[in-house]
């Protein structure tokens, strides 16, 4: 529907264009704007760390809608998800929730299949190497700020937690995990390229923040939205 919507614009219309919004942002902008730099934008987090956060998110929702006596057929109805973490009406706990497939890697195959790009970790590393800025959620508040600047919009916002933390984040739980569950290697990996990249491109640039011209394309991936200028 995205690519539809856009292929039926007019030049006209997509030069107005200042705003795409999405949780998984398109990938492949620049099919639709060839005259125009587009530069993505995205964050990264530890991902067992990001697995946990989602483990609580989860849980969170499920306790609230069984607190409001939503049936389980509505439940399902409205969030698919929950077939795959609850077996007869009841959560399952961390340990299975691990291991589903709920990987930051999956994101990354987003981002592959729109670019036409083969489904391997070479090629995850290559669509890394296309982003232009790459910030890290454990250390949010820094690198939104110079997001916030490449794009000239305010950076002010409250920032809240509200899911309760069932699972604890503590470096002892995090390093038992990690030895437990070989599956977060090629995670890892992803993870640590990333981060190198962040360390490289954005420090080495001495993030002077240099506001954009007109011309540019900007697209912030995954929860942040994405903004063409």
């Amino acid at each position: 529907a995205f690519k539809l919507y856009l292929g039926s614009l007019t030049d006209d219309q997509k030069d107005k264009l200042k705003l795409i919004s999405g949780h998984s942002v398109y990938y492949g902008l620049e099919n639709f704007f060839p005259n125009r730099e587009i530069r993505y934008f995205t964050f990264v987090r530890d991902p067992l760390k990001r697995i946990i956060s989602l483990y609580n998110h989860i849980e969170e929702l499920y306790s609230r809608l069984t607190r409001d006596n939503y049936s389980m057929e509505d439940i399902f109805l409205e969030h698919p998800v929950m077939k795959k973490v609850t077996i007869d009406g009841k959560l399952i706990n961390f340990n299975d929730f691990l291991k589903l497939n709920f990987s930051q890697f999956g994101l990354m195959k987003f981002l592959l299949r729109s670019s036409g790009r083969k489904l391997n970790l070479g090629s995850v590393k290559e669509v890394i190497d296309d982003f232009f800025f790459i910030g890290q959620m454990e250390f949010f508040d820094r690198d939104f700020k110079i997001v916030c600047s490449y794009l000239g919009i305010p950076s002010d916002y409250q920032s809240e937690n509200i899911s309760n933390k069932k699972v604890n984040l503590t470096n002892n739980y995090l390093n038992t995990m990690r030895a437990r569950y070989h599956g977060f290697n090629e995670e890892y990996e992803v993870y640590d390229y990333a981060r190198k990249k962040m360390l490289k491109d954005n420090f080495d640039k001495e993030v002077s923040i240099i506001l954009p011209s007109f011309n540019y394309g900007w697209c912030i991936s995954q929860s942040i939205d994405s903004v063409i200028n």
